[in-house]
């Protein structure tokens, strides 16, 4: 769970000029990996990305002695959008196969305002 907030939690971060700071990965417990998600939203929410942000230069960190900069709107399209689905549907898969009733509703409830039915205006 920690490692499907920490994509969208950086760019916040950096959006907000702030350094990456990754959530701990040893979630021990549902409401640990609810305020995880409730203090990820909380983050995004307090942010505004004007589209010049994304021109700038972004500085991807991996291990002391690697790196890759590119520019703000790759970050977005290229890393955090895919690492973000990659987590998010390998927490989604290990949760099924341990038992936790969920569906590809659960999966899909970002969709659940655009919902309509037969018959309505």
């Amino acid at each position: 769970m920690a490692f499907t907030c920490n994509q969208p939690r950086n760019f916040a971060l950096w959006c907000l000029g702030q350094s990456a700071n990754n959530l701990n990965p040893d979630v021990k417990s549902f409401t640990e990996a609810r305020d995880h998600i409730s203090s990820t939203k909380g983050l995004l929410a307090s942010i505004n990305v004007v589209d010049a942000k994304l021109s700038e230069s972004y500085r991807l960190e991996f291990g002391p002695e690697l790196y890759m900069e590119i520019s703000g709107i790759s970050y977005v399209n290229d890393f955090l959008i895919p690492n973000f689905y990659f987590h998010m549907t390998t927490a989604y898969n290990i949760l099924r196969m341990e038992g936790v009733p969920i569906g590809k509703r659960d999966f899909m409830m970002h969709l659940v305002p655009f919902l309509n039915h037969q018959g309505d205006a």
